[in-house]
């Protein structure tokens, strides 16, 4: 969890983009629709990022390919990262920027690496709780 708001510092002070790395959203109308949007958007995410796309094909290669290498862990994760950044951007393409891409590139890796190390649950609750920290207090600004 620490070494996301690591990431998020860094580009803040790097980048000068605070509000940037959030997406633009209609404000909910409690803080209740603000966790239960926290909670969904961390279970679907990590369910399809690390489970699906990280899991999956470390799965096949190391029962296929018999490869149980550290680089085959760091490309997978680096793949689904890549991914994982630019869903963020799908549905508005106009919100690319690539100080945003690269941060969430880096989180992709580091909740990568935290799913393929400590599993599923543990990374779903670093990025719901991470999320839950941002929005609400984004929200408080």
């Amino acid at each position: 969890m620490v070494p996301l708001f690591g990431i998020f510092g860094l580009s803040r002070l790097l980048l000068h983009e605070f509000l940037s790395l959030a997406i633009p959203a209609a404000p909910p109308t409690s803080w209740m629709a603000v966790a239960m949007g926290s909670i969904g958007a961390g279970i679907y995410e990590e369910l399809l990022f690390r489970l699906f796309l990280v899991g999956g094909p470390l799965l096949v290669a190391r029962w296929v390919l018999n490869d149980q290498s550290a680089g085959l862990v760091a490309a997978v994760i680096l793949v689904s990262a890549a991914l994982f950044a630019g869903a963020h951007t799908i549905d508005n393409p106009r919100w690319f920027e690539w100080d945003s891409f690269l941060f969430r590139t880096a989180a992709g890796v580091y909740l990568g690496y935290v799913f393929a190390y400590r599993g599923f649950g543990i990374a779903a609750g670093v990025h719901i709780l991470y999320d839950l920290i941002i929005k609400l207090g984004l929200a408080a600004l």
